[in-house]
This record gives structure tokens, sequence and C-alpha cells, in this order.
């Protein structure tokens, strides 16, 4: 049985055998180990492969629904700044976004971000502090969007009234004016505006 193993040797690494408690010198650590000081160390849960050190994870295993790998160490989710990435479903992990004002990236491509953090509105694939002239926020209030034709109900309806009313004003006040002209006579605009707000003060 081995004690230790020549690191420059063709069987550097040091293995205990589990059952056996045997300790032999091998080629390369198995799966679920890794070499420390060429001495084969069991991964710890939730590592499923581990490279360096027993809880520098590789690979994740599962165990409590903890998959997601990023940086060396296994999520239940990725965090904040990752997007996951769906290459491997076997191997779940993380990818880094580009800008670290984003919370959420696109996998593919971490420079374009889907959602920002609290504050910052995703225009164009980026974190920015407001949005440009012609755009809105959307109802989350996460990103910009085109205003549309629907949007003009954000106006408030009394104005819409109040300015269609001025415009029945001026056309009817013009047609009075023809009309006065016609038969030499003259009505004047403040005798339509009268006219009006006795009508509206009727309905």
């Amino acid at each position: 049985m081995c004690s230790s193993c020549d690191p420059e040797s063709e069987y550097p690494e040091l293995y205990k055998d589990k059952e056996t408690k045997r300790k032999t010198c091998i080629k390369q650590c198995p799966v679920g180990y890794t070499s420390v000081n060429n001495e084969c160390v069991e991964c710890e849960s939730p590592c499923q492969q581990c490279k360096g050190s027993a809880t520098t994870c590789t690979a994740c295993n599962g165990v409590d629904d903890i998959r997601y790998l990023f940086a060396g160490t296994c999520y239940a989710e990725c965090p904040v700044n990752t997007s996951p990435s769906n290459e491997n479903e076997q191997n779940l992990v993380c990818i880094g976004c580009v800008d670290p004002a984003c919370e959420l990236c696109d996998s593919a491509d971490p420079s374009i971000c889907k959602r920002c953090t609290t504050g910052l509105y995703v225009y164009d694939g980026k974190c920015k502090s407001g949005c440009p002239d012609g755009w809105k926020t959307n109802n989350d209030g996460t990103a910009c969007v085109l205003f549309t034709i629907n949007d003009i109900g954000i106006i408030p309806f009394p104005f819409l009234i109040l300015a269609f009313i001025c415009c029945l004003i001026a056309f009817f006040g013009r047609c009075k004016k023809k009309l006065a002209g016609r038969n030499n006579k003259y009505i004047s605009s403040q005798k339509t505006l009268t006219c009006f707000i006795v009508i509206l003060a009727t309905i």
C-alpha cells in the first residue's frame, strides 16, 4: 500500500479506495475526484465533478435541485447578472452578462441585456437611465417601447373634448361670418363663443 506517489512517474496520483481503504498510485484521478498535491480528493456535494479543490465545481449533481454552475459554484438558479444556457441540459451553466448593470442577458450573446437593475431601462439591448424621444416605458417599467396610435389614450379625455369644441367654434364662426357677409350683417366670433357656451351649459 502506497503512502505517497512520485509526481514525475507514470502513476503520480495517490488514490484511496472507499471500500477497501487501500491506497494506490494511479495515472489519473477518477470522475468525482480532483488532484490536490498529487492526491485524489473526492468532490463535495453539490459538485459532481471538481477541479483544484473539493468545492470548486466543474459540474453539479442536482441534489436539492441545485444544478446551475457558475464560476465554480452550483446554484438552484442563475444568480443576478447571469443567464442560463440551454446548450446542454445535462450540465446546466450560467453565462455572465457583459454589462454589470444587466440582471438578465441573452445566453447566446451576453452583451444583449433583457432586464436591467432597478432604475434603468432596456433600450436596444442596453441599460439606459431613460427612454429617448418617441419611446416610452412598458407596463412593467423595465424597457423602452415605441409610442403607438393607441397611446393617444394617455391624453386626459376632457382635453380631447375641449380641443374638439374649439375646432367647432372656429369652423362655425367662419361659416357665420360668410353668411353675415352675404346678408350685409356681421355676427362676431364673441357671439359664436357665447352661443356654444350656452349650448354646453344645457347639455
